[in-house]
């Protein structure tokens, strides 16, 4: 196609092409710039981007992979040659909250792993079964050992969750209390140990379940308790981002600005019940378990265009930025 024609124009420029270049290179006539910001569009998500500066066009590495690679030379700088323990991933970056994120990711596989190898035949609710597996995760906490090849692949979820938690904290940690499906007092004073700036929220839940004499929620009223409150972007975190990544608020920012999407008129929901549906659905462990939960929302508008471009889309999205399996 065309596209793919000035794709591998740009790719190949030893340097930024305007258009009339680019037009005098194809092999037929075509609307270029047309073209290249439907190619600008689809490497938007990508770890390169296709961008335009000084009306010349050029293929670079995307803000937050470059911010990311230069963190990641300076820990293997530290750690090449070496496994990284739980010791040195407290202080392993400037920021005590990436730092945080990293084990907090560590912990939240360990759960997965256990839940997903739990056997039908044992009572796992039993008080010495939990208390015996809280011993074996302290213990494992103080035994961690990483290869740095596979660091990279958690530090890489953990930078990008840093930057979703700045920029919008409400959404990130809704999303994460979705992860599991009951919480208790103790539960999610844990879990509040992996927020270093956001500590008082997980305070007020407490209280919450106090004043309504409630011994376990529902991660789903939880998130509702969360909806009641003004959770503020922390300009302490915001610094601390900025510092660790060498850029200012305004481009920290620019690097997760996303189109809205016109999803909601698919729900006979608020767009805060939307957001919350399809924070559930992408908490979920399948794509299946994650459709069900749209497909069997949807307004009777959409209930017979199941199979409508719209409706697909939706499902497209969800699975993909999820990385959900089938």
């Amino acid at each position: 196609s065309i596209e793919k024609e000035i794709e591998g124009i740009v790719f190949a420029a030893a340097e930024p092409l305007d258009v009339e270049t680019i037009v005098n290179k194809i092999s037929k006539k075509a609307d270029v710039e047309k073209s290249l910001l439907k190619l600008q569009s689809e490497y938007a998500d990508r770890g390169i981007n296709l961008v335009c500066i000084s009306k010349k066009w050029s293929f670079r590495t995307s803000p937050k992979l470059s911010n990311l690679m230069m963190q990641e030379k300076i820990v293997e700088k530290k750690f090449s040659l070496s496994k990284i323990k739980g010791t040195d991933i407290i202080n392993i970056t400037d920021s005590k909250q990436l730092n945080l994120l990293i084990i907090k990711s560590l912990y939240d596989q360990w759960i997965l792993n256990f839940e997903k190898n739990k056997l039908k035949y044992f009572n796992y609710e039993a008080a010495d079964v939990v208390k015996a597996s809280e011993n074996m995760m302290n213990i494992l906490s103080n035994n961690i050992s990483i290869e740095f090849n596979d660091f990279k692949i958690i530090f890489k979820q953990a930078f990008e969750n840093l930057i979703f938690l700045t920029t919008n904290p409400k959404e990130f940690i809704k999303k994460d209390l979705l992860s599991s499906n009951l919480y208790d007092e103790e539960k999610l004073k844990k879990k509040s140990k992996y927020f270093k700036y956001y500590k008082e929220l997980f305070s007020i839940l407490n209280n919450k379940m106090k004043e309504n004499n409630e011994i376990f929620l529902k991660a789903s009223k939880i998130i509702n308790y969360i909806d009641e409150v003004t959770i503020d972007i922390n300009d302490s975190l915001v610094n601390e981002t900025c510092n660790l990544i060498g850029c200012d608020k305004e481009n920290l920012f620019s690097i997760t600005i996303k189109k809205e999407s016109d999803y909601y008129s698919f729900f006979s929901l608020t767009s805060k019940e939307v957001d919350n549906l399809i924070l559930e659905a992408s908490s979920k462990e399948t794509f299946e378990e994650a459709a069900n939960i749209i497909l069997n929302n949807i307004n009777n508008n959409y209930s017979n265009k199941l199979t409508s471009k719209e409706i697909r889309s939706l499902l497209h999205k969800l699975k993909k930025d999820q990385s959900l399996p089938a």
